[in-house]
């Protein structure tokens, strides 16, 4: 007999997993073709030759009773759990009965024998460790807190939902057969070991909200490092998933380390890779080596590197397959390195299925009201400043609210994202703390409420208007809709000056459906800033899949963020990917500069410098922004612009007595019968063409409105 492949079955995932699969991801028209019937497999695989079909053998899969004997085996080798027979067999029970819950809500291939081999491996390191701890605990309850937090860790929180999760702490509860009194005794043993380890993290970044996400990211991230289990997070934008990597690496410094148990474990290194649709596998297979030169090197501290693979969901589209080398560096015997994985979506299974799968669940209200009383506290440099419980849960109710609305279209349903929440509050408390400081006297409702409509314009603007239901929203869970209607929002000009002066908020996205009117934005922008700077993707075919045209575009990105410059950049969707550091604005600091990377190509990602004062606004065709992912989107501040909105009345005036006069030149003097439409007269025509046009005119010193107007015609 002669093995010649091992293959993956062509199985459609479960309705379920589709629909929790995909938070929004727009793949370009070529993307969606090539992946229209792959995106339903759970397996990314080709049809197989049909000469090679009489030589396949198909194992199944493990019928329960076989699936039993191996847990059984594999957990006599949990330290002292076979000694205590009670107890092992509610182990054993939990186990097996997590395998049939998750397959039941996931499917068949959701889970293997690979997840009872890190519970094993779980298992030992927690009761290892709670004797390094000092914890004083019985070996019994030793072996039964050691048990319950591994199923937790390799069952418990790959759920999305607050509901699947209490359903599947009732099986257990049920299929373990514990006595105990105390009916969350599951929960209170979860909750008391994350606790602790947020206690001992004292190196947080200032105004850090510990939610729920934030506690699981951490609880788990720490666990599988440490026992170099590969980990993938998933979740929507803005979910805690970066924040959590910092605050671990920041603390777990070895000897360095502020907590005592800390000194006690290796120091992390960060070995950072971040995917785009173009890296290759080679550049992956570097990463690894690099992590291997900081494992070798002899230092008076155990080292551990820690891989962190960014937007792997990215490097997933890439038509090399470059996730291919994976397969063998996260098997469990294999793996030497923490590896963390982060992305918007789930993978294909045979990369899930050889990690532990974090799902990051959406907030909840109580979420939302933390974080913003957080971020209320940590900016609150003025004791004028006090923003009550009534407004913190009106914003949180009317965010949570949209979120529900826009699902009602898919097309817009992750247009908005946590980070546009967050900004949300930041901005608000930011305008309080400056004007109360002006007045130095407390701020009466009347500018509150101001203050709240202008935010919530900044930060929930563009195709979709969220501020306008935003603000009724909240103005009905605060009990003041009688003051809908008495607060306007600022006009774009506005939040256009406020914002290049501020330079401290979210880089801009302005949105247009005209090239023209993009090109008046980037002429009205050069005449009222100064120092712009613009970059312009080609759309020549031999650059758009040049690598060496990537590295152009991206080194005068990186020699531009480096100096005080406004930067607009305008189609460039292929380099966007490689910048989402810089667009985050979550920069490093270092000898009090600030720092960010920025993927220059697939396997060089160097610390770049970024000025105080830079500044970056893309210009994006309206038509494009439904092909833009969501985590692209909501990293900017976002506004659609028209050209009223610019232009002052006189040239609107102007522009549209001229498209009055072409109309009636179309049907009187040319007539109807071969020229239907402008469009059909003038190339490109719109009504853009135009009122760009009528600015020409007035620029070339056509003062008077007539001779404006002549001159128009005349062209």
């Amino acid at each position: 007999m002669v093995f010649l492949a091992a293959c993956n079955p062509r199985r459609l995932k479960a309705e379920k997993n589709r629909s929790d699969d995909n938070i929004g991801i727009k793949r370009e028209n070529y993307e969606r073709q090539k992946f229209t019937l792959q995106e339903h497999l759970l397996y990314t695989v080709v049809p197989i030759p049909e000469t090679m079909i009489e030589y396949i053998y198909d194992y199944g899969h493990l019928d329960s009773v076989t699936e039993r004997k191996y847990i059984e085996a594999i957990l006599r080798t949990c330290t002292n759990l076979a000694n205590e027979r009670q107890l092992f067999t509610a182990m054993v029970n939990g186990a097996c009965q997590s395998q049939l819950h998750l397959r039941s809500i996931e499917g068949v291939s959701s889970v293997s024998l690979r997840d009872v081999a890190r519970y094993r491996l779980i298992y030992n390191w927690y009761y290892d460790t709670f004797d390094k701890r000092e914890t004083q605990l019985s070996s019994r309850k030793k072996i039964l807190e050691s048990g319950i937090l591994s199923l937790m860790l390799c069952y418990y929180f790959r759920l999305r939902s607050s509901a699947e999760k209490t359903n599947y702490i009732n099986m257990l509860k049920k299929s373990m057969l514990f006595n105990e009194t105390n009916e969350k005794f599951i929960e209170q043993i979860l909750q008391q070991e994350q606790d602790e380890l947020i206690k001992r993290m004292k190196e947080k970044p200032m105004g850090t909200a510990i939610n729920r996400a934030l506690r699981d990211n951490l609880f788990v991230m720490f666990v599988c490092i440490l026992n170099r289990i590969p980990v993938i997070l998933c979740g929507k934008p803005g979910c805690s998933k970066t924040l959590a990597i910092q605050i671990i690496i920041s603390n777990l410094k070895g000897k360095k380390s502020n907590d005592s148990y800390f000194q006690q474990l290796p120091e992390l290194i960060a070995v950072s890779y971040q995917g785009t649709k173009s890296c290759k596998s080679e550049s992956i297979q570097m990463v690894f080596e690099r992590a291997k030169k900081y494992s070798d090197a002899k230092t008076q501290t155990e080292l551990l590197p820690v891989i962190v693979f960014d937007e792997i969901g990215l490097a997933e589209l890439s038509p090399y397959n470059p996730l291919k080398v994976l397969h063998k560096e996260l098997e469990i015997e294999n793996c030497k390195y923490g590896f963390v994985a982060i992305s918007n979506w789930r993978l294909d299974a045979s990369k899930m299925n050889r990690a532990l799968y974090l799902a990051c669940s959406d907030p909840t209200v109580e979420d939302l009201q933390l974080t913003a009383t957080t971020i209320h506290k940590s900016i609150n440099e003025n004791q004028f400043i006090q923003l009550n419980d009534d407004v913190m849960n009106g914003l949180a109710y009317s965010y949570l609210e949209l979120c529900y609305k826009l699902k009602e279209n898919p097309s817009h349903e992750n247009y908005f994202g946590l980070r546009d929440f967050y900004s949300l509050i930041k901005g608000i408390v930011k305008e309080f703390d400056r004007i109360s400081k002006e007045l130095k006297q407390t701020i009466d409702n009347k500018m509150l409420f101001d203050i709240i409509r202008k935010q919530l314009t900044i930060n929930f603007d563009g195709i979709v208007d969220g501020s306008e239901y935003m603000w009724k929203r909240f103005c009905y869970y605060t009990k003041h809709e009688d003051l809908i209607n008495q607060y306007e929002s600022p006009n774009f000009k506005e939040i256009l000056d406020y914002c290049l002066k501020d330079r401290n908020g979210r880089y801009l996205m302005l949105i247009s459906d005209s090239n023209s009117l993009l090109d008046y934005i980037e002429r009205y922008l050069n005449k009222i800033a100064n120092n712009i700077r613009t970059l312009i993707g080609s759309q020549i075919k031999d650059d758009l899949n040049s690598e060496t045209y990537d590295y152009r575009i991206l080194m005068d990105v990186i020699l531009y963020a480096e100096k005080p410059i406004t930067l607009i950049m305008r189609k460039m969707d292929k380099c966007y990917s490689s910048l989402y550091d810089l667009y985050n604005q979550s920069f490093s600091i270092s000898g009090q500069k600030t720092y960010c990377r920025i993927a220059l190509g697939s396997t060089y990602h160097p610390k770049c410098l970024v000025n105080d004062k830079f500044y970056c606004i893309v210009l994006v065709n309206a038509k494009d922004v439904e092909k833009s992912d969501p985590p692209f989107l909501n990293r900017f501040e976002k506004h659609t612009v028209q050209f009223k909105d610019l232009i002052e009345p006189l040239h609107l005036t102007i522009t549209q007595n001229l498209l009055l006069w072409l109309e009636r030149l179309l049907t009187i003097k040319i007539g109807t019968k071969h020229f239907i439409q402008l469009q059909h007269l003038f190339v490109n025509f719109s009504c853009d063409y135009v009122c760009n046009l009528v600015i020409d005119a007035f620029e070339l010193n056509q003062k008077d409105q007539d001779n404006a107007i002549n001159h128009c015609k005349n062209v």
